[in-house]
């Protein structure tokens, strides 16, 4: 889950609703610091949070003692077949080095029945703006030096961040790689929500500037209103024009 994002706070609000009122076991795919997985363990009698960065997962286990973290990949996880009843996988399959891999994990996991969450970055009008491939556009040395700062914008020009780079989904392409893993023809698509157009994304790329001329603290104070007319935003759909996708999938009895 990339810390780069505004709008993930609005995606586990947006999970939370799809979730049943109470599930017994449930997973969040890729927690990060864990606020996401304390705001979904409200649905659950049994929450576990897992993701690849070891110092987010000890955070998080100190901050929320209460939920299971294990430090993880969600392509190989160390749970039983069947285990959980639901799984949020936020602003994960972008990242990850296979999708068909993550996803048939996911199925392997989850019992029949049970409910998979996925949202990730649209491909729509402004995913050019996506802060963490935006940097890789700009060829303007002097402009990444103060976007970044020379050390990182060096790592830029020379590609070696292009691990750090997002994939953008339409309904279309999501839809086609569940078809292709091992949910195959034994899911349903309950729920679809594509929303969000050009506020969030462009926050964030101006709050980057910005911390680099302001400091942290100047910048969230200048940018507030803007943040807050963008977690407005998010809860617009905007169809194929919008900047995030979140699907809600059932898997069959």
């Amino acid at each position: 889950m990339s810390q780069l994002e505004h709008q993930i706070g609005e995606r586990a609000i947006l999970a939370s609703k799809w979730l049943p009122k109470q599930v017994e076991n449930l997973l969040d795919a890729g927690c990060d610091d864990g606020n996401n997985a304390k705001l979904l363990s409200k649905k659950a009698n049994h929450t576990w949070g897992i993701d690849i960065n070891k110092k987010a997962i000890e955070t998080a286990q100190k901050k929320f003692p209460s939920i299971s973290f294990s430090f993880c990949p969600v392509e190989t996880t160390p749970f039983e077949n069947e285990f959980f009843d639901a799984i949020v996988m936020n602003d994960v399959l972008e990242h990850v080095a296979n999708e068909i891999t993550a996803l048939n994990e996911m199925f392997r996991i989850l019992k029949k029945g049970g409910q998979l969450i996925v949202s990730t970055p649209h491909k729509g009008m402004f995913a050019f703006l996506d802060p963490a491939n935006i940097k890789f556009l700009i060829k303007n040395k002097t402009l990444l030096r103060l976007a970044y700062g020379k050390q990182k914008a060096n790592k830029i020009t020379d590609g070696n961040l292009k691990k750090d780079s997002h994939r953008h989904y339409t309904l279309k392409k999501l839809s086609s790689l569940v078809e292709k893993s091992s949910f195959n023809e034994q899911y349903k698509i309950e729920h679809v929500f594509r929303s969000g157009l050009v506020l969030g994304v462009f926050s964030v790329d101006l709050k980057i500037i910005l911390q680099r001329l302001f400091g942290k603290k100047a910048t969230s104070f200048l940018l507030l209103p803007l943040f807050k007319l963008a977690s407005l935003e998010y809860w617009i759909p905007f169809g194929p024009l919008a900047y995030n996708i979140s699907i809600s999938i059932k898997k069959h009895g």
